[in-house]
């Protein structure tokens, strides 16, 4: 069973995926986020393993991975036990990379959070941010991106007073590389993440808070 939706006028690109609760909402989201580049727009495609009183999807865009705006909806299933696939068709591609996550709303305004999908359209870029982490996090940010070519990657941490308070260089290979930054040693706060490769720039932006401002993880992982 598949629930789609088409919006105009929206903006879309890049993803990630990871499923938070807030309260105590019953539906359960596959690890399986997926964005698609198609020549129409992007797909964005999502499952569920279990819902209880859903009422609906609100799909989400950001543009730096932090700060999101709902840019539609699609009808929840209600109350089902299986698991349901649904699809959301952003047309709108006016952007090289953008963030989007799923937040399901029950009947009583619960809500729960997948994880964050980033696409970067097709492109003659030497690096590419494929997925990440959440953008809000107390230790670590991890992210996982492609590399064309072998390169080094220099990348620098500052603050919104364009402060720099962290730097490093790594060496990428050609092909998919994993990447963590420890953030143990800078004090709470938003902070810029600006990559260099071979002159490209790539800019996120993440925030640094207590552990117990971090959301809960209620990720499914399916065998």
């Amino acid at each position: 069973m598949i629930k789609h939706q088409i919006l105009k006028n929206c903006l879309g690109i890049i993803c990630f995926f990871f499923c938070l609760n807030v309260g105590k909402s019953k539906c359960i989201f596959s690890q399986n986020l997926e964005v698609k580049e198609l020549p129409i727009g992007n797909l964005v495609e999502w499952s569920t393993l279990m819902e209880q009183n859903s009422k609906y999807f609100a799909i989400q865009m950001s543009k730096n991975g932090i700060d999101f705006e709902t840019i539609g909806r699609v009808d929840g299933a209600g109350d089902s036990k299986n698991e349901l696939q649904y699809e959301f068709l952003d047309v709108s591609t006016g952007h090289n990379q953008v963030f989007y996550k799923i937040i399901e709303v029950d009947t009583k305004g619960i809500e729960a959070f997948s994880q964050i999908i980033a696409l970067q359209r097709n492109s003659n870029n030497d690096f590419a941010i494929l997925q990440m982490s959440s953008t809000i996090t107390d230790k670590f940010f991890e992210l996982t991106a492609y590399a064309a070519v072998s390169a080094a990657c220099s990348y620098e941490i500052v603050n919104m007073s364009e402060i720099p308070v962290l730097a490093d260089e790594i060496a990428l290979t050609k092909g998919t590389n994993s990447i963590s930054i420890n953030l143990a040693g800078i004090p709470l706060g938003k902070y810029y993440v600006r990559f260099n490769v071979n002159d490209e720039l790539d800019e996120l932006l993440i925030r640094k808070v207590e552990s117990q401002e971090l959301p809960k993880l209620n990720l499914a992982t399916k065998n």
